[in-house]
């Protein structure tokens, strides 16, 4: 039985409407009853009804549970709504009238050798793997941006450099009739914009619009929704409590801007949870209530059992796993399987201890949405050169960062067979680089016989390679403090292993395991998810472990002039749980002293310590 908001929202029909759904509130329940409203009730044509999801596999699952639920009903589905997401339904439109077709569409890998064409008569620019992936982030993220031409800031060019480079892109793009993910949004505006006719017939065709998740909505997307929907009866479903994806061009704020392009909206409020306990929405709605820029709400639990929220202090990250392997033991025994565990985290790289533990006591797990190794990054593939040369010496290693720092040794006199101590006597009349090699010989020894943590910290500080990464960042535009981030957590990752020797066989494995991962995750569905904040979002679990819920990293320390994002992301991982949550922290990191994240305070508000 639907509960009042729910009904009126179902029974919505026509005008503007907005539906504020807290996490667990109902809403695909809402939508899909809305439209067998619509439909046997309201008696309009399935053809003149458009659902906008943000994910194909949503879409199916929409159509899937709408026909569903008509079944039940003995109601006769002949046709349904139109369902896709915002890139089929605009792509059906450039095919339907433009004469587009599936061979104009390029993917990322097409994207990444046409830049490769561009890039290889620009001699400045060094063709790394890092490079060329970061110029195409910059590419995609300008496409996403409200603020484009020279308010667009690039990361990894100077502005002048990015705009030169992305004009000679769109060039090659437009000659060769091509289209990539984002030009189709920006194509897609400009022929309706200009031809009439064709925004007429879609105008017509799509009488009403129902968007899904609707805070994950970016300007250009909404922009093409605004004009097709010049009839006003759009029903659009959102949470700004859980909108965590600016780095992908949506804006929380542009809920706000559709109350204004879209008068007399009716704002309907979904506060009821049906899926988590008392205690983990009240632990939750504590949190997001310090957010200013959003719409109140008053959420409160259907489920009036307390539920269990421990919050966890621990020494280190291995005393953290030690915990962690032995909870889900014992809550297997308690009747949980492995299935209804999931194991969150800000970062990837903060994944890869837990991994490791987990695997060596056998239990089952699979990590979602991860393409490519943290490890892979081209800062911590320089340090782990360094460690493997310090374990034993090889070419490959040596010519990654023989120059990082410049030490002036030349690519040309390198054979594979040769030693370190040939290429110092190579220099033995170069007073400068001799004693340059000298003391790298020197130090790579010294880093031999060190604990992991102690030679990262050596490398990058006596052997100068943060200076060395100061400079190439700054040469190259990169973010630095972001870059020394991720070595920071390197150190953090390295502090459990007691020899260069076992954390460089740990990060093989765990890169072995990616590997295995990847082809396994589709079949195995009886094992525990591992995953970031973003990647739970939709998803639940009866039983949520956040681990690592450090200030500096929960928010992270490069996110602190975005504190509302950072919350909200931790909110959208707080509200993953149905009915057991575990939020764990450590005290000690990387010889540091962290403390608990401020958005525990914030959830706890005097009511409960946590323990050790």
């Amino acid at each position: 039985m639907e509960s009042l908001e729910q009904k009126k929202a179902i029974e919505h029909v026509n005008g503007p409407a907005m539906v504020l759904a807290g996490p667990g509130s109902g809403k695909t329940f809402v939508i899909t009853h809305r439209l067998k409203h619509l439909i046997f009730d309201g008696k309009i044509n399935p053809e003149n009804i458009l659902v906008i999801t943000f994910t194909k596999a949503a879409s199916i699952e929409m159509r899937q549970r709408f026909i569903k639920l008509c079944n039940e009903l003995n109601l006769n589905v002949e046709k349904t709504p139109t369902f896709g997401t915002f890139h089929s339904i605009f792509f059906s439109i450039l095919r339907e009238k433009f004469g587009y077709n599936k061979d104009s569409l390029i993917n990322r890998n097409e994207m990444k050798k046409l830049l490769i064409d561009v890039l290889e008569s620009h001699k400045d620019i060094r063709l790394t793997e890092v490079i060329i992936n970061g110029i195409l982030k910059d590419i995609n993220n300008y496409k996403l941006a409200i603020e484009k031409g020279d308010k667009y800031n690039p990361i990894f060019l100077s502005k002048s450099k990015f705009n030169i480079i992305l004009n000679e892109y769109k060039e090659y793009l437009f000659d060769n009739k091509k289209l990539d993910f984002h030009d189709m949004i920006e194509v897609c505006y400009e022929m309706l914009e200009h031809n009439k006719l064709a925004l007429g017939f879609y105008r017509d065709k799509y009488k009403y619009i129902l968007i899904d998740e609707f805070q994950d909505i970016n300007y250009e997307q909404y922009r093409i929704i605004k004009l097709i929907c010049e009839n006003k009866n759009i029903f659009v479903v959102g949470d700004d409590d859980q909108s965590i994806y600016s780095f992908r061009g949506s804006d929380p704020k542009i809920m706000k801007r559709f109350l204004k392009d879209f008068k007399k909206t009716e704002i309907i409020h979904l506060d009821r949870n049906y899926r988590s306990t008392k205690a983990i929405v009240r632990f939750s709605k504590r949190v997001i209530d310090v957010n200013k820029e959003r719409f109140k709400k008053n959420l409160v639990a259907n489920d009036e059992r307390t539920g269990n929220i421990n919050i966890k202090l621990f020494n280190d990250s291995t005393d953290e796993n030690q915990y962690i392997i032995n909870s889900i033991k014992k809550n297997i025994g308690f009747g949980y399987t492995l299935s209804d565990i999931a194991i969150l985290y800000r970062t990837n790289l903060l994944s890869s201890s837990i991994c490791s533990d987990l695997k060596k006591n056998n239990i089952d797990f699979i990590i979602r949405d991860i393409e490519n190794s943290p490890f892979e990054y081209f800062a911590i593939i320089d340090i782990l050169s360094y460690i493997r040369l310090s374990i034993k010496f090889n070419i490959e290693d040596f010519i990654n960062i023989m120059n990082k720092p410049l030490r002036y040794i030349k690519r040309d006199i390198i054979t594979n067979n040769i030693t370190l101590d040939e290429i110092i006597s190579h220099y033995s009349d170069k007073d400068f680089i001799y004693k340059n090699l000298e003391k790298f010989k020197f130090d790579i020894k010294k880093i031999s016989s060190m604990l992991p943590a102690m030679s990262i910290k050596y490398i990058r500080n006596n052997m100068g390679y943060d200076k060395y990464l100061f400079e190439y960042c700054q040469n190259k535009n990169i973010d630095y403090n972001e870059t020394i981030d991720r070595l920071d957590e390197l150190e953090d990752v390295s502090i459990k292993y007691k020899s260069n020797d076992e954390f460089i066989n740990f990060i093989n494995d765990y890169n072995e395991l990616l590997k295995i991962n990847k082809i396994n995750s589709k079949d195995n569905n009886e094992s525990i998810k591992l995953m970031t904040f973003h990647s739970s979002k939709g998803l639940e679990f009866k039983y949520v472990i956040i681990i690592d819920a450090n200030d500096g990293l929960i928010p992270h320390k490069k996110s602190m002039d975005d504190i509302e994002t950072e919350r909200r992301l931790f909110y959208v991982a707080l509200t993953r749980a149905k009915e057991r949550l575990d939020i764990l922290f450590t005290i000690n990191r990387n010889g540091k002293t962290y403390k608990p994240s401020r958005f525990i305070m914030e959830g706890l508000k005097g009511e409960k310590i946590y323990e050790r």
